[in-house]
């Protein structure tokens, strides 16, 4: 394939990552900052009446985690085909934990709708009182954030293999792989306290850098990705045993 035409088709590649990508972010947010944040209280009677009186709304959002889950399973095989050329075998490690956050999320949200079983009106499940029902709706509420913790370890490795990848073969900007690496640290330090430290009581805004770097990212990807991906898809051009370009050995 002539280079121009390889060109092309990189640049088109990217951005179809870079839609992916917005697609990913929109959904995450709108799961977890519209729907959860608003209708998930600590108290249990409180948190099932929102639910039941939104609960559209509710399957809305867990359908925004599977159509997230969707995109990002495409995108993580594009940022793979974008990236190989810095390392074959760290792009793909990047790639599998990253299909493995995916799984984890995916595992997560079976919890997500268990709520609106266990307060709907099915006949076995009106033997045990409501308050029971209650109860145990949050509890898998809680099971679906700590899977959401899990699934960040695994995707801050991914990010971290990212930026390191882009730093070590150049292919993205410095400072956007020097934002993965960073992000790492970020989601890392956010999973491990709500795991192995519960009663400390993080802010949220440990997340803000990871989200601004992920839509620094998605809009690198929408740019075409052009400085990133030109050279390490040229074909290198024969050296001879002595080391000298375009020419044959004395």
């Amino acid at each position: 394939m002539p280079e121009h035409d390889l060109f092309t088709s990189v640049r088109r590649e990217a951005r179809i990552g870079g839609l992916l990508y917005l697609v990913v972010i929109g959904t995450a947010f709108f799961a977890e900052m519209f729907v959860r944040s608003s209708l998930i209280v600590p108290n249990a009677a409180a948190t099932a009446n929102n639910i039941l009186s939104s609960e559209r709304l509710y399957r809305l959002g867990g359908f925004a985690d599977i159509l997230n889950l969707s995109c990002d399973v495409a995108l993580a095989i594009i940022l793979y085909h974008l990236l190989r050329a810095g390392g074959e075998v760290i792009a793909l490690t990047a790639t599998a934990f990253r299909l493995v956050a995916d799984g984890c999320l995916a595992a997560a949200t079976f919890f997500h709708f268990a709520p609106l079983t266990l307060l709907g009106g099915s006949p076995p499940l009106t033997a045990i009182p409501l308050p029971e029902r209650q109860s145990l709706a949050l509890d898998m509420i809680k099971i679906h954030s700590l899977g959401y913790n899990i699934c960040l370890l695994f995707f801050g490795v991914h990010l971290l293999l990212l930026g390191w990848l882009g730093l070590r073969a150049a292919l993205m900007p410095r400072w956007l792989g020097a934002l993965l690496i960073l992000t790492f640290f970020c989601y890392w330090t956010n999973s491990v306290l709500h795991l192995v430290f519960p009663e400390m009581h993080l802010s949220d805004f440990i997340l803000l850098p990871g989200l601004l770097t992920e839509l620094a990212l998605a809009t690198w990807l929408l740019a075409g990705a052009v400085t990133a991906t030109r050279s390490p898809f040229r074909q290198p051009q024969a050296r001879s045993a002595g080391g000298r370009t375009g020419s044959t050995a004395p």
